[in-house]
Formats: C-alpha cells, sequence, structure tokens
C-alpha cells in the first residue's frame, strides 16, 4: 500500500520560492512607480493650496502679493515663510512666522514636498527640514494683477516660452539647504528635480501648477533663476529671478540701483 504524502518536495519548495521571488521583482518597481506618482501629486496639491493662499493674502493687502525679502527699513520684517533679525533665525522661525501661515491653516506639513526625504541642514542634500518651496524674487509684493501668465527663459541664444511660476521647488544644492536658505528663489538658485523623470514641480500665478522637465541648461540642469524673465508693464523684458530686474542682455553682470541699468520693479513691489 502506497503512503500517503505529507508537504511539498524539496524541488516545489524551490519552484514556489523562484515564482514568489519573480512576482515581486515585477511588483516593486511598479510600487515604487506608483509611490513616486501619488508623491507628485501630493506635491502639487499643496503647491496648488500655496495659489489659493496667496491669492487670498492678495486681495486682503490691495492685490499685492507678500514680501520674499527683508526692506531696508526693517531688516527683521516679516516675509512669506519667517520674520527675524538674521538668516539663521529666520529658518528657525519660519514657516510659523511668515505672513502666509494664516492662510494655509497653520499647516507647516504644506511647506515641505512629501517626495524630498530630510537631510543634514546646511549640507545640500536633501531638505532643510523646515521649507522647499521657494518664491520668485522679483514678486516680492508685487500686484498680482501685473503680473503676465506667461514667462520665458533665455538658455544661450535659445528662448523658451512657458508658463509664469509663483513658487518653485528649489534646489538643496542652490541653496535651499545649502549657506542661504532664505524665502526667494533667485540669482543662481535652481529647481528641484527629485520628481518622477527627474521633474520640479512649480505654482504658477494663474492658480495652476505643473511639472519643469526638459528645459536644461548646457550643464543638462534646470536654469538657474536670473535666466528667467517676464514682460512687464511697460513692454520692457525683465528678469523675474534677480530682485535688481536686469535686462537679458544685463543678466551675467552685478547692477546696483545705483547704475543707469537698474530698472525699477514694474510689477508693483519693493
Amino acid at each position: 500500500m502506497a503512503l500517503k504524502r505529507n508537504g511539498f518536495t524539496l524541488i516545489e519548495l524551490l519552484v514556489v520560492i523562484s515564482i514568489i521571488a519573480l512576482l515581486v521583482g515585477i511588483l516593486l518597481p511598479a510600487l515604487g512607480a506608483a509611490r513616486r506618482a501619488a508623491l507628485d501629486v501630493q506635491c502639487k496639491s499643496q503647491l496648488r493650496q500655496f495659489g489659493i493662499a496667496f491669492t487670498a493674502y492678495a486681495t486682503d493687502s490691495r492685490d499685492h502679493l507678500p514680501l520674499n525679502r527683508e526692506p531696508d527699513s526693517d531688516p527683521a520684517g516679516a516675509t512669506w515663510l519667517s520674520q527675524a533679525p538674521n538668516l539663521f533665525l529666520r529658518y528657525r522661525n519660519g514657516p510659523q512666522e511668515g505672513t502666509i501661515f494664516p492662510y494655509v491653516e497653520e499647516s507647516d506639513e504644506l511647506y515641505r514636498c512629501p517626495a524630498l526625504e530630510e537631510g543634514v541642514f546646511r549640507s545640500g542634500v536633501g531638505s532643510n527640514g523646515r521649507y522647499d518651496y521657494s518664491m520668485f524674487a522679483a514678486w516680492n509684493a508685487a500686484d498680482l494683477n501685473q503680473i503676465p501668465n506667461q514667462s520665458r527663459i533665455f538658455l544661450g541664444t535659445e528662448e523658451i516660452q512657458i508658463i509664469t511660476p509663483l513658487l518653485m521647488e528649489e534646489d538643496p544644492k542652490e541653496y535651499m539647504n545649502g549657506n542661504f536658505p532664505d524665502a526667494s528663489h533667485g540669482a543662481d538658485d535652481r529647481v528641484g528635480s527629485w520628481h518622477n523623470g527627474d521633474q520640479g514641480n512649480l505654482a504658477a500665478v494663474d492658480g495652476s501648477t505643473a511639472s519643469l522637465t526638459g528645459v536644461t541648461d548646457a550643464q543638462d540642469k534646470y536654469p538657474k533663476a536670473k535666466t528667467w524673465f517676464a514682460q512687464a508693464p511697460s513692454g520692457n523684458i525683465q528678469s523675474i529671478g534677480d530682485s535688481r530686474l536686469v535686462r537679458p542682455g544685463d543678466r551675467a553682470r552685478t547692477i546696483s540701483r545705483n547704475t543707469p541699468d537698474f530698472m525699477p520693479n514694474e510689477w508693483g513691489g519693493l
């Protein structure tokens, strides 16, 4: 009489284990991609909430956006992100002391991109732990109604038309988690690129959100803030990534308020 066999043979177990390993190998990348896509959607949702908050602030402030740098008359003045007399304290006080905080229901989590892991402060790697978004320098207390919906990026001789950004994800290296984690996106700051396909997200002045991808300079990096320009009310093309508001041909030079090349902020800001 044949004996009844209990359990699996070694070969059968190895086959089952191989099948499970194969399925895991197939599913893990898909699950990783789905998670990254979900974090990208969450990031854009947060940026959209900021767009609503900035519009609400402007409604309460005669159509003017909040400050993104301290006024010369008040070095400790409040920006959209913080308030303190020096950079280190502004970081420590952000974002709770910023002027936008009440407009986002005092949710400090909104200021952090969910797809960017926290790094060591001032290491240039990962989030600084408090905020990952930055406001374009030229929109410092600017009249929201004067800002055009379309802007452009100058890369050498190439000119790229693009939606006008209000807030950007900023690359930690320059300088969001470096030596100057300030409230404005300007000069050598670059867009972050940690989402799917090395994309960086932005909140536009028209209330929409978008991903920046495929727009890179000669070093295959996203363009610096000072290469972004828009048409001012007078028709002049001015930098939106430089609070000194230089012309496109002057963007490689240092412009001060005391030189004839300085152009006042035509958007009604400071």
